[in-house]
C-alpha cells in the first residue's frame, strides 16, 4: 500500500509542477517575451528536469531517498522531456494556448 501511495503522490506532484511550466510557455511566448521571463522559465524547468533525470539515472529523489524506478521511470522520462521542451519562445505558441485578441 505504501508503494501505491508513493506512486500516486509522485504522479500528482509531477503533474502539478508541470502546470506552471506550461502556463509560462503559453502566456509568455510571443514577440513581447522578456529576457527575465525566459530566465525564470529556464531556471524552473531546469530544476524539475534535473530532478526527474537524476531519478532516472540513480533512482533517488530529494527528501525521499532511493526508490524503485520500474513503474514510474517512464513517467519521469516523460516529465523530464516535457519540462525540457516547455520553454517560452519568440513566436506565438498555437498548440493548446490560443489567446483571444482584444479588439477595440
Amino acid at each position: 500500500m505504501g508503494e501505491i501511495f508513493f506512486y500516486l503522490v509522485f504522479i500528482l506532484l509531477s503533474t502539478l509542477f508541470l502546470i506552471p511550466a506550461l502556463w509560462m510557455r503559453c502566456h509568455w511566448s510571443g514577440a513581447d517575451l522578456k529576457f527575465s521571463q525566459f530566465l525564470i522559465s529556464v531556471a524552473y524547468n531546469l530544476c524539475f528536469f534535473y530532478i526527474h533525470w537524476n531519478f532516472l539515472e540513480t533512482g533517488t529523489l530529494p527528501l525521499v531517498g532511493k526508490k524503485s524506478i520500474t513503474i514510474i521511470g517512464w513517467y519521469s522520462l516523460l516529465m523530464s522531456l516535457t519540462h525540457g521542451f516547455s520553454l517560452p519562445r519568440g513566436k506565438e505558441v498555437k498548440f493548446l494556448c490560443k489567446r483571444k485578441k482584444n479588439s477595440l
